[in-house]
Order: C-alpha cells, then structure tokens, then sequence
C-alpha cells in the first residue's frame, strides 16, 4: 500500500471529508517511520502538539477498526483492513 493509498483509506474509514492538514502530515511522516520529535522540528510544530494529533489520530483509528492502532504497528494495521474494505 503506498501512502497515498493510505491517507484515503484512513480518511474513508475516518468518516472525514478530508484530514486536516496536520493529521495527514502526522499519518504519513508515521507511515514512513518518522520520530514525533523529527516531524516537530521538520514542519515547525511543537513536539507536544504532534504528539497530541498524532494520539487523537491512532485512538479514532482503533474506535473505527476495532482494533488498538499505533504509530508502530500502523502499516500492519491498515495492510490488513484493506481486505475488509474494499
């Protein structure tokens, strides 16, 4: 799945018109193993902030796919909810 594909998916399972800016910014920087810490200093947001988007993010994932969601275990995650929605 490339991160695009990702960000849609996320974004349909979500319910959501479309990310904010910030949430993409955070899926796909997590999508490609970034540190919170890096993505701060990167974009010019605060480490705390991040944190907070990025909490927000993998707790409304878990909710709609019924499974715990993390910045780890996201691709995982999302490889196997592909099969269900499509």
């Amino acid at each position: 799945m490339s991160e695009e594909e990702a960000i849609a998916l996320v974004t349909r399972l979500l319910g959501y018109g479309r990310l904010k800016k910030v949430q993409e910014l955070v899926l796909s920087q997590s999508w490609d193993g970034k540190k919170y810490s890096d993505i701060g200093i990167e974009e010019g947001y605060d480490l705390g902030y991040i944190k907070d988007v990025g909490s927000e993010l993998w707790r409304s994932l878990s909710q709609a796919l019924n499974e715990k969601v993390t910045k780890n275990n996201l691709r995982g995650v999302l490889d196997r909810a592909t099969a269900h929605v499509s």
